[in-house]
């Protein structure tokens, strides 16, 4: 800062340093102007930069939304109280009467008629024409034959009561109920030493001990893991 002796009573030097505040003023401006610019234009360049960040997180970034309360029904599913009546419910018209009745019963007969009517007709037929040796012929379409037997009971008997059984544990998976039944379920289990995830297990085992005891790989000990098999044995 430039230093100008001035005399207020003679007025020395009042006329300089007005000039000189005047050029001070002047240069002032110029930089303060010269600062706005480079603010706004550093502005400017920072929104850009923010623009482009948001779009880079929308894309990387998945936002998790808060857990919903439980429902009422919800509630319901899991509370022993009501929990209870509904899987017994569920066991009666889904295992019992649709898996039972209906398909070890309704279907089942359907497709025992129309192999005995239709498709073991045939087959006797073709294995008496084109095999001559007796013993083969009784091997395979004998009263306890290979053909006649064998598939009948795998595709006729066993293909539809396991396939709809499936078909009920599918939508009750699908539907969340499954996950519901296991925490409800999760006290009692524990008492045998078995964790909730054990219901996966022993629903299955009610239509296939084979693919229920594949199942039991999913527990986490092989202490439960042991358990389970031997209540599915």
């Amino acid at each position: 800062m430039p230093v100008v002796a001035t005399v207020a009573i003679t007025q020395q030097g009042i006329g300089q340093l007005i000039s000189k505040i005047n050029d001070k003023k002047l240069s002032l401006t110029e930089e303060n102007k010269s600062q706005w610019e480079a603010s706004s234009f550093s502005n400017q360049k920072m929104k850009a930069w923010y623009k482009k960040s948001v779009k880079i997180f929308s894309r990387v970034v998945k936002r998790i939304k808060k857990p919903r309360k439980l429902s009422r029904f919800d509630k319901m599913l899991i509370s022993p109280i009501t929990g209870i009546p509904i899987l017994a419910l569920v066991i009666y018209l889904g295992l019992y009467k649709f898996v039972g009745e209906f398909g070890a019963g309704t279907v089942v007969d359907f497709f025992e008629k129309a192999f005995e009517t239709y498709l073991n007709p045939w087959l006797v037929h073709l294995a008496t024409t084109h095999i001559p040796w007796a013993s083969i012929q009784m091997l395979l379409i004998g009263d306890y034959g290979i053909v006649t037997l064998g598939i009948k009971y795998a595709a006729v008997i066993i293909l539809p009561i396991v396939g709809l059984f499936f078909l009920v544990f599918a939508l009750i998976e699908d539907s969340g109920y499954l996950p519901r039944l296991a925490f409800m379920l999760d006290r009692a289990f524990k008492k045998i030493g078995l964790s909730g995830r054990a219901i996966i297990p022993m629903v299955l085992g009610l239509g296939c001990d084979t693919m229920a005891t594949m199942v039991t790989r999913t527990l986490p000990t092989k202490r439960e893991r042991f358990i389970a098999t031997l209540l599915l044995a």
